[in-house]
């Protein structure tokens, strides 16, 4: 349980994070302003809800002028708290288009929220629920990678030299998003492990994906192996090599076309894995309380 003051500490960590989202939200009203366009946001924050995400879930639709649309790249790739929301699926796109809200409704019920104690007292179970959600989503990805390795192992076995001579950005697929989103499943599940436990007082937001190092990762990967008086030990197995894997990729170091075929069975593997031993252990040892 928390104690009086870590209570207290944790109400204004999230009152210093809603004010960090007001600010972003300010910057999203001037771009609407500025470009004659409406936002979407999304997620936890829209919905005053869970832990008040770190960045906010932002979608333009891009069917707009090429100035506009260079323009939110741009503030997407300045802004690490924003998340832009690019090319959604059909059903996706229709949830953000019934539930987005536009940034200036965002900020008034921000600006009015103050039930910190809901958040703290909701934040154990909504953190187990998003774990599960994201190891759930992961599956459609994992399809995606299986179904384009059938297709470079039917190159391989085709005419002679159609595999060798195939440009890397044949591949380009892989790693666009269905690699991008296992590699980030590798850390942002550790990040959310975490943020129940021994980063309590920072959790951080999934922005934190393409910024980790393979160093930091070894370190989580440590921390969670030692067991605490609230936490039992989590031991991954074979983290050294996904870390090297996590750390090539956002590094953009990538194959030659003839190790291709081992490179992505390599990523299906561990990955199978690490979502086992996840969901065994959240399954076996997840807390309800604080």
């Amino acid at each position: 349980m928390l104690s009086a003051s870590e209570h207290a500490r944790l109400e204004s960590l999230l009152a210093a994070k809603k004010d960090s989202l007001l600010l972003l939200l300010d910057q999203l009203m001037a771009f609407e302003q500025t470009h004659r366009v409406s936002l979407s946001v999304i997620g936890s924050v829209a919905e005053l809800a869970y832990w008040l995400d770190s960045d906010l879930d932002v979608y333009l639709d891009q069917h707009c002028s090429p100035l506009t649309w260079s323009a939110w790249l741009d503030l997407d790739a300045s802004q690490p708290k924003l998340d832009a929301i690019c090319y959604p699926s059909s059903t996706f796109k229709q949830t953000i288009l019934e539930q987005g809200k536009r940034p200036l409704q965002v900020k008034e019920a921000l600006q009015q929220f103050s039930q910190w104690h809901r958040l703290i007292e909701q934040f154990p179970q909504r953190r187990h629920d998003k774990i599960l959600c994201t190891l759930d989503n992961s599956a459609h990805y994992v399809a995606q990678l299986q179904d384009r390795l059938t297709w470079i192992k039917g190159l391989s076995a085709g005419s002679s030299g159609s595999l060798e001579h195939a440009r890397i950005e044949d591949y380009a697929f892989i790693y666009h998003q269905p690699l991008k989103q296992l590699a980030f499943r590798f850390v942002w599940i550790l990040v959310m492990l975490l943020s129940r436990y021994e980063q309590l007082f920072s959790p951080q937001g999934a922005e934190v994906a393409q910024t980790v190092t393979a160093e930091q990762w070894r370190q989580w990967v440590k921390i969670l192996a030692k067991p605490t008086a609230t936490r039992p030990a989590l031991t991954l197995p074979q983290s050294e090599l996904v870390a090297d894997l996590v750390a090539e990729f956002y590094a953009q170091v990538y194959p030659n076309n003839a190790d291709v075929i081992s490179y992505l069975n390599e990523w299906l593997r561990h990955y199978e894995v690490f979502e086992t031993v996840v969901r065994h252990w959240v399954a076996q040892h997840w807390l309800p309380e604080l």
